[in-house]
Parts: structure tokens; C-alpha cells; sequence
């Protein structure tokens, strides 16, 4: 699961980075965004919360397993580093197009 689950987040983050540019004024801010991504079974959604937080969230499509991450990131156009910290895992992305 640790494994489909980290594939899931750096799919779902390059389909989020190259779905949500578009020609806005305000380039720099993520605030208020929400980036979903749908596979064959589950659903993970990336709300930006704040200039430097995140929370990912993993849904089965069941609706019965439920697991959810507070992440923080950066974002110099047009990179995006996403770090996600749990008991277990450290992971850091980087992604620019």
C-alpha cells in the first residue's frame, strides 16, 4: 500500500502541476486550490491550505478507508517541492514542467 500510495502522490502532482496553470495574475499562490486525482480504486485530493501547507487525503472508492497527511510545501514558479512527514515515511518531491 506504502508503495502504490507514494506512485499515487508524484502522479497526482504532475497531473496538478500541469492542470492547474493557467493564465491567473496571481501566479504564485496556491491558496484555495484543491488538485484530485482518480484511480482505478481510490481518490486522492491536495488542498492548499495556507502559503506553506497542505493536506493530502486518500479515499477508497468504498469510502471506507480514509487516510489524510499534513504536508508542507514550497512554490518557486515553477517548481513545487511537496514534503510529506508521517511516523514511517519522509517524503520530499520536487517537480517542475
Amino acid at each position: 500500500m506504502q508503495k502504490r500510495f507514494i506512485t499515487a502522490f508524484i502522479l497526482l502532482i504532475l497531473v496538478g502541476v500541469t492542470s492547474s496553470c493557467n493564465k491567473d495574475d496571481n501566479k504564485d499562490n496556491l491558496v484555495g486550490t484543491i488538485w484530485i486525482g482518480n484511480f482505478e480504486d481510490y481518490k486522492e485530493t491536495i488542498a492548499f491550505t495556507s502559503n506553506t501547507l497542505c493536506t493530502l487525503t486518500e479515499v477508497n472508492n468504498n469510502e471506507d478507508y480514509r487516510v489524510t497527511y499534513q504536508c508542507s510545501y514550497t512554490y518557486n514558479q515553477p517548481n513545487i517541492t511537496i514534503k510529506m512527514e508521517s511516523e514511517t515515511l519522509t517524503q520530499l518531491a520536487v517537480f517542475s514542467p
